[in-house]
């Protein structure tokens, strides 16, 4: 079941007066809409590739195995060598 997304819209009017009290550089319009959609759109990139690593690990396609001639190179790249 995927819980339903809810988004909020940023007030523009809000934004430039935070800015204002933070900043002695100009607001531009529509900044902090445009950050924060690459923010979340950075954040949406990371996890999915969490999301394709775990299901690599459930599904066996990341595994290594004893028997793979190039196991120990695979856990140093890994990092895992120690263990």
């Amino acid at each position: 079941m995927k819980a339903e997304r809810k988004y909020f819209r940023i007030n523009e009017n809000n934004a430039r007066i935070a800015h204002d009290m933070m900043s002695f550089s100009d607001y531009k319009e529509g900044s902090t809409t445009d950050a924060a959609w690459e923010r979340n759109h950075e954040l949406y990139q990371y996890v999915q590739g969490i999301i394709l690593k775990i299901e690599n690990i459930l599904y066996g396609r990341e595994a290594i195995r004893s028997d793979d001639e190039k196991a120990i190179e695979k856990l140093q790249m890994e990092g895992l060598e120690e263990c």
